[in-house]
């Protein structure tokens, strides 16, 4: 027990040091690793770099800043907070020049038919915390899709999420908590599926903590009987999907009961252990910088878990340098904006 304890205790003191993350304890029933990892120099994989790298955009872009309301600000100097005095003149370039990022991704996608609904922000019970997502339509795509693409941390009053399962004790609600007992994010699901016509499918996503909640949204909506999330793309996620939380036994095994019959009939004729490669849509797919913070954690707790054929792992290798900096979902996504097509060209 008591070793317990001062894993807890390091491995906060750790997450406290490197930013936005998240790990979850090992012995969860569901956590299951990759049945493969692909490195970017193995093979040509333009055609999974399209299709992530719309999801790598709304990742990005739910950091958007929304002080005047749920739309999105029309040009970056609405986007960047004001700094005025000079120890911040740094930071305020920087929130500028993410501002100005931010309305490239923006255009990228409304010239592909993507449709931003609404940013929603959802108080956590008692304390400071928000749940944060946005909801993407594509009414044009075959079938028409939904996206819902969360948050990381972004603010220190986020840490009691990233830090769920390590803490001692976690007093009110957290992310995870207001995600999975409420049927907020749900509700806004079926609504935009309305929207975006018969038979639309729902992808979710997120950076970091937001990667967490995405995998973790993807458990809660199991419990639906309509609108269940069956693809999660999810980039330099946290570990922690808050499953270890979700409800008591019974809630969990139902849950998983309801996902393993989903797949049963989406995977009908597909052959293992090549499911993702043939038929990339159904499941879970990792996207990662080789490298980056993150990477370390989730290395540690996959010796301890057995492979699911449902869970990819895609490693790239863009940047080289700080752990911290190759984290980031800014420039993650930018990569991906310019990676070729073309397997000739790289």
């Amino acid at each position: 027990m008591k070793t317990i304890l001062r894993m807890r205790v390091l491995f906060s003191m750790l997450f406290m040091m490197v930013g936005c993350s998240g790990i979850r304890l090992p012995g969860e029933p569901h956590l299951r690793v990759a049945n493969r990892s692909v490195d970017i120099t193995e093979g040509t994989i333009q055609n999974t770099v399209r299709k992530i790298r719309v999801y790598a955009l709304m990742s990005e872009l739910a950091y958007r800043k929304y002080d005047k309301g749920d739309r999105p600000p029309q040009n970056s100097t609405d986007e960047a907070p004001q700094k005025t005095d000079e120890k911040s003149e740094k930071e305020s370039r920087a929130d500028k020049e993410r501002a100005q990022g931010w309305l490239v991704l923006d255009n990228w996608l409304k010239e592909r038919k993507w449709e931003f609904q609404k940013h929603f922000k959802l108080p956590c019970g008692n304390n400071s915390e928000n749940l944060e997502f946005d909801i993407w339509i594509n009414k044009s795509s075959q079938p028409p899709e939904v996206v819902v693409a969360f948050r990381g941390t972004d603010d220190f009053s986020d840490w009691p999420s990233n830090l769920r399962g390590l803490l001692l004790y976690h007093r009110g609600h957290d992310q995870y908590a207001r995600l999975q007992n409420t049927g907020d994010v749900m509700k806004a699901v079926a609504d935009a599926c309305l929207k975006a016509g018969p038979a639309a499918e729902v992808t979710s996503t997120g950076h970091s903590l937001g990667g967490g909640l995405a995998q973790n949204l993807f458990y809660t909506s199991q419990l639906w009987p309509s609108n269940r999330i069956t693809r999660i793309t999810v980039f330099n996620s946290s570990p922690m999907t808050g499953w270890y939380q979700f409800g008591d036994k019974e809630r969990r095994k139902q849950a998983m009961t309801n996902f393993d019959k989903t797949m049963e009939e989406m995977t009908k004729g597909w052959q293992y252990p090549e499911i993702m490669s043939q038929k990339y849509g159904f499941g879970t797919m990792r996207v990662n910088e080789r490298g980056e913070i993150l990477a370390y954690f989730r290395y540690i707790f996959r010796v301890f878990c057995p492979e699911d054929p449902f869970i990819s792992v895609l490693n790239f290798n863009f940047t080289q340098g700080e752990t911290v900096k190759q984290h980031s979902m800014a420039n993650f996504a930018f990569h991906l904006l310019r990676y070729p097509d073309d397997a000739s060209q790289l």
